[in-house]
C-alpha cells in the first residue's frame, strides 16, 4: 500500500508548481487551468479538459506490511460509509419531495468526506464515453461493468458538479434523475 507524502503538480501552461498540504486544501495555479486538492489524504486533480495540462509531482511511500491490516480495516469502514452514502442519496433522488436546495448544498461535503475526485467526468468519459456520462440509457449499458466505488463516486460527483455549476440544468430533470438513480443503485450494490 502506498501513502501520500506530497500532493503537488506543475501546470504545463503557466509553469506554477502547486501543492495541497491538508485535506480539502484546494489550490489553483495562477492561470486557472489546473488545481490540486486532498493534502496527504487523497489525490484530486482538476483540469480544463486535458490530463496533459499538468505534470504530477506527487510523492508516495510504501507502507510496511504491519500497517496494511489497519488500512484494510479502514478501507472496509470506507466501503460501509460509501454504501450508506449511496443509500442516503438514492432515497433522496427517488423522492420527488426532496428539496432541491438539499441536493445542491449538502451533496458536495459528503463527496469530499469520502474522497471522491471531481474530475469533470474526464476519467469516466475516457473509459466509457461522453454519451454514457450524459445519457441514462447509454449509462445503463455500461454501469454493470463498473466495480470500483471510488471511480463511480468520482463520476457521480463530477456529473452533479456539471449540472449544478456548468450546464445550468436541473438535478431532477428526467434524464439527470434517471442517471443518478442508476448510479446510486450500482454504488450501493458494489459496496454491500
Amino acid at each position: 500500500m502506498r501513502k501520500i507524502i506530497r500532493n503537488a503538480i506543475r501546470c504545463n501552461h503557466c509553469g506554477d508548481v502547486i501543492e495541497s498540504t491538508y485535506r480539502h486544501n484546494y489550490v489553483q495555479c495562477s492561470c486557472g487551468k489546473v488545481a490540486v486538492d486532498g493534502g496527504t489524504d487523497y489525490l484530486r486533480r482538476s483540469y480544463s479538459g486535458n490530463p496533459d495540462d499538468y505534470t504530477d509531482l506527487s510523492e508516495t511511500i510504501q507502507i510496511p506490511d504491519q500497517e496494511e491490516e489497519g488500512i484494510a480495516e479502514a478501507n472496509h469502514m470506507t466501503q460501509e460509509k460509501i454504501h450508506s452514502f449511496a443509500l442516503k442519496w438514492l432515497q433522496k433522488y427517488e423522492d420527488d419531495n426532496t428539496p432541491r436546495r438539499l441536493l445542491e448544498e449538502d451533496f458536495a461535503p459528503d463527496c469530499f468526506d469520502l474522497g471522491f475526485e471531481m474530475d469533470c467526468g474526464n476519467s469516466f468519459e475516457e473509459r466509457y464515453s461522453f454519451e454514457a456520462f450524459r445519457n441514462p440509457d447509454a449509462f445503463s449499458k455500461v454501469v454493470a461493468s463498473i466495480d470500483d466505488p471510488m471511480f463511480l463516486g468520482a463520476a457521480i460527483f463530477s456529473k452533479w458538479r456539471g449540472i449544478t455549476h456548468w450546464w445550468e440544468q436541473d438535478l431532477f430533470e428526467t434524464q439527470n434523475k434517471a442517471w443518478f438513480i442508476t448510479a446510486f443503485k450500482r454504488l450501493a450494490q458494489i459496496t454491500e
